[in-house]
């Protein structure tokens, strides 16, 4: 177009700085439109656009009198747009009004056309054009929509709000509206009134024309103009230094600058990684949900590990599954006194145990033991229950208190005490005190008296003379009478036939108050009832296994895979937890009481030094018991160092071994309102415990320190969104080789079952978290690697491999926002990845927004190929995430420091 405006050629035109503009970011000019006439035109590239645009102006009226209507001047509108490559952008305008008269009659001029701009059909703004003026007065304001900067452009006789003035109503109308708005680099001058025939005056650009008079011509009004200028933006690299550790608590802009999700994804040496696949352990599928791995070395040694589920004892020995699941459910128990006691020529013995625990109709084996009145008993046997402390068997024969013997039924050996006597089915065990008379002499010696047996066989036994023999003979007389007496069964021992159960899969017991059955419990807290899923404990005693059935009884396991665990003797019949002590000493946390036998959240009672079935409190013994105060219930224990741990829900209870015989430990409680929230949501590293809370605090303990709470940003997520009531689920493992300790958790989004876990660094690396269903985790040691299982049973080595056992491994990392100008909106035409050991694809996408809680736009997901040195991306905003993900088999990428092309895109 060769019209010139204001003297300025238009092909010669240089506009000013921006007024969106705050800051002297360079760009680079790619193309120039100045216009009066609409058109379009494809964007060749992204660019920033700097938009003007100028209504036409308003023609001003003819009229008779001297004192018509001049015509307005055209609005005016600016934005700084972000214009993607390929987009269409798209104007209108046209010209300025004006009026011809005719003498006899007024005529008012006609209003400029508006000038409007589009993207892709969008409407951004439209600036109006001026006014026409009226036979009887001054054209109105015109305005602007739409654009970021908006300008009134005005009447005759006022100025625009970037306008000169005018000289008020008959003469010229106001110059265009932006005149000002550059420094006066585009000058535009308003219409001049005309008189008689003569030619009007022409406006410059969207200013209003001159009033017409004696009915003649009036001033033209100023045509519109637009104005875009097309720039690329200068790039820069800006390198994302995000320091390790998720931050998912806060909104992503007060954790701006951090990393905000996380899936499969740790932190190592301060830089994201994928984490080490899983590969299986064995092809056999558990039975039951396992909530507890344990392992250990036989003396061979040999790698064993243990599995406790729902409803099983296994354990993995040789590369096979076996099951030693145990057939009973409660304990034997050995007396240690004379308790039975029987009636000559009665089959009925009677047995004196406090606290039995037992119904009349049960079945108890018996065996071992010293008999009484010549019964020994051996086998299995229906109870009789007379009180809690009594009850009774039947024997297979009668009781026979005194007996008279065959003819001659003694041997003596010259010199020797020993007499041995013949007495065929004499059913009298070693041990029995046997009272003789009526015996003659026999090498030297007359044998009546009172001695202790030893059995020899069915049909002899032998006891020891006060002195020894003068000859070798066999004699004693036709009158030889033996009695034994009416009570004895030193060591009897009596077991319960009741058999193994299953245990509960879920649980209610973490759902608070009014979970248990009425007045089960302590007031205002989750009933002791059997309302838990079933959890283990298990530990090693040597080469064998100890296992405690969370409520049950302990078992023992001699390590030989055709034999079942079988209950310990003298153990509590009821244990809330089990644990072996450095000091040989077995452990039971909450437990029955020794005297009553009656349960008791709080007690704890451990057995012998190297003694495991000795638990009875005596002077000749090691074996003692303990009551915690403070209310509550014991939780769980863990061995640290030389010392014990014991949680209640509550409190945390360090037990010290002080190695008096009275009481050889000493409990000390270190904290309260630090409770454990399950049995196994707490590991030992060293020194120091991890356990998460009951009050969903994460806690640490270092012996010889205090309880300290752990700053964790990712834990609202988790107790936002665990599974009411089954908390005694999560689980708490370590991961040596990582420096780790990671809570595995059921997370009702996903279901009942641990389906996601969280993870610390123990050396500075922050949190991380992850999307994986494992019910049981355990560190590696003495096996290389750690174990993990599902629900249904399958078992890992994990930290193997590089895939989810042949499947494809799922992984993500996201950041929060990232404030990558904080002054001006910023356009991100680039990625720079920096990912080491790169193994299958990557995708990354990038979300952008304006203000924190604009709107988002994501863009991508964007492919990044190993060794990429580059991924072109496009996004505009204030506030940028970056989203990093993969899924393949195999799968690994360690990210370093990921950079990005930044442009300045001025304000928004």
């Amino acid at each position: 177009m060769a019209a010139s405006l204001g003297g300025a050629p238009l092909g010669q035109m240089t506009l000013g700085r921006s007024p969106l503009a705050s800051s002297g970011a360079p760009m680079f000019l790619v193309r120039q439109v100045i216009t009066s006439l609409s058109g379009s035109l494809v964007v060749p590239e992204d660019v920033i656009a700097d938009i003007f645009a100028y209504g036409a102006g308003g023609g001003g009226a003819s009229v008779s009198g001297a004192s018509s209507g001049g015509g307005g001047g055209g609005a005016a509108g600016y934005s700084r747009l972000q214009i993607p490559a390929r987009a269409v952008l798209s104007w209108t305008g046209g010209v300025g009004g004006t009026s011809v008269g005719s003498p006899g009659s007024d005529v008012a001029g006609i209003s400029g056309a508006d000038a409007t701009v589009s993207i892709d059909g969008r409407l951004i703004g439209t600036a109006q054009g001026g006014r026409a003026g009226t036979t009887s007065g001054n054209a109105a304001r015109s305005s602007a929509t739409g654009f970021q900067i908006n300008r009134y452009g005005g009447g005759a006789g006022e100025a625009g709000e970037f306008g000169g003035s005018s000289s008020g109503a008959g003469f010229g109308g106001g110059p265009g509206g932006f005149s000002d708005l550059f420094g006066n680099v585009i000058p535009s001058s308003g219409g001049t009134p005309t008189g008689g025939n003569g030619v009007p005056t022409a406006a410059g650009f969207g200013a209003g024309g001159g009033s017409g008079v004696l009915q003649r011509y009036s001033g033209l009004g100023g045509f519109s103009l637009i104005v875009a200028n097309l720039y690329r933006p200068a790039l820069m690299r800006v390198p994302l230094k995000i320091p390790p550790g998720l931050n998912g608590d806060d909104t992503t802009y007060s954790a701006a600058g951090r990393w905000a999700d996380s899936n499969n994804v740790r932190f190592d040496r301060d830089f994201p990684q994928v984490i080490g696949g899983w590969e299986s352990l064995t092809a056999s599928l558990l039975t039951g949900v396992c909530r507890t791995v344990f392992q250990w070395t036989d003396s061979l040694p040999t790698l064993n590990i243990a599995f406790g589920t729902h409803s099983a004892l296994q354990v993995w020995l040789g590369g096979a599954l076996y099951d030693i699941t145990p057939t009973l459910a409660k304990p034997g128990f050995a007396l240690i006194d004379a308790g039975v006691t029987v009636t000559n020529g009665s089959a009925l013995m009677t047995v004196v145990k406090t606290a039995h625990g037992l119904t009349t109709g049960n079945s108890v084996v018996v065996s071992g033991g010293i008999g009484v009145g010549r019964l020994i008993p051996s086998g299995a046997y229906t109870v009789t229950v007379t009180d809690a402390n009594t009850f009774t068997i039947t024997a297979g024969s009668n009781a026979q208190l005194s007996k008279t013997l065959g003819s001659n039924p003694f041997s003596v050996i010259n010199g020797s005490p020993t007499v041995t006597v013949t007495e065929t089915g004499h059913n009298i065990s070693t041990g029995t005190s046997v009272t003789v008379s009526g015996a003659s002499a026999v090498g030297g010696i007359t044998p009546n008296g009172t001695f202790v047996a030893t059995r020899i066989d069915a049909n002899s036994y032998r006891f020891n003379f006060t002195s020894g023999a003068t000859s070798t003979a066999t004699g004693g007389g036709a009158a030889v009478a033996v009695a034994v007496p009416a009570s004895g069964g030193v060591g009897m021992t009596f077991g319960p036939q009741a058999a193994f159960a299953a245990g509960a899969i879920d649980g209610t017991g973490g759902a608070g108050y009014g979970t248990g059955a009425y007045s089960v419990g302590g007031y205002s807290e989750p009933s002791t009832a059997d309302y838990f899923p079933r959890t283990w404990a298990l530990a090693a005693w040597g080469q064998n296994l100890l296992a405690n059935p969370r409520g049950g009884t302990i078992y023992d396991w001699a390590n030989v895979s055709a034999d079942k665990a079988a209950p310990l003797t003298n153990a509590p019949a009821k244990v809330t937890h089990m644990l072996v002590a450095p000091q040989d000493m077995v452990f039971a946390l909450g437990c029955n009481q020794e005297a009553s036998n009656a349960f008791d959240p709080l007690c704890i009672r451990h057995s012998s030094v190297r003694k495991n079935t000795e638990w009875h409190t005596a002077a000749g013994t090691t074996a003692r018991e303990y009551v915690l105060p403070g209310g509550g219930r014991i939780v769980a224990g863990r061995v640290a160092g030389s010392n014990l741990l014991v949680w209640t829900n509550h409190s945390l209870f360090l037990g010290m071994f002080i190695g008096a015989l009275a009481t050889p430990w000493r409990f000390d409680r270190v904290a309260t309102n630090c409770g454990l929230i399950g049995p196994n949501a707490a590991v030992v590293v060293g020194q120091a415990a991890y356990w998460l809370g009951v009050d969903g605090q994460f806690y640490r303990y270092v012996l010889g320190g205090g309880v300290e709470p752990i700053a964790c940003a990712i834990r609202d997520d988790l107790f936002g969104n665990l599974t009411p009531g089954q908390a005694d689920k999560i689980t708490a493992a370590s991961n040596s080789r990582f420096s780790e300790v990671r809570w595995d958790y059921p997370d009702e989004r996903d279901g009942t079952e641990n389906s996601r876990y969280v993870a610390l660094s123990l050396v500075g690396q922050g949190w991380h978290r992850g999307r994986m269903a494992r019910t049981a985790m355990v560190d590696a040691g003495p096996s290389q690697d750690p174990i993990g299982v599902t629900a249904s049973g399958n078992v890992y080595w994990h930290e193997r491999g590089q895939s989810a056992d042949g499947q494809a491994l799922t992984w993500s990392i996201e950041t929060a926002d990232q404030y990558l100008n904080e002054e001006q909106t910023a356009l991100v035409l680039g990625l720079w990845p920096d990912v080491k050991s790169q193994i299958g694809p990557i995708n990354v996408s990038i979300t952008s927004r304006f203000k924190p809680q604009g709107d988002e736009t994501t863009k991508g997901p964007y492919p990044v190929a190993a060794g990429q040195d580059k991924v072109d991306v496009r996004a505009s905003g204030r506030l940028f995430k970056l989203k990093f993900e993969g899924a393949s088999i195999p799968a690994f990428a360690r990210f370093g420091q990921i950079a990005v092309d930044l442009a300045a895109a001025g304000d928004r």
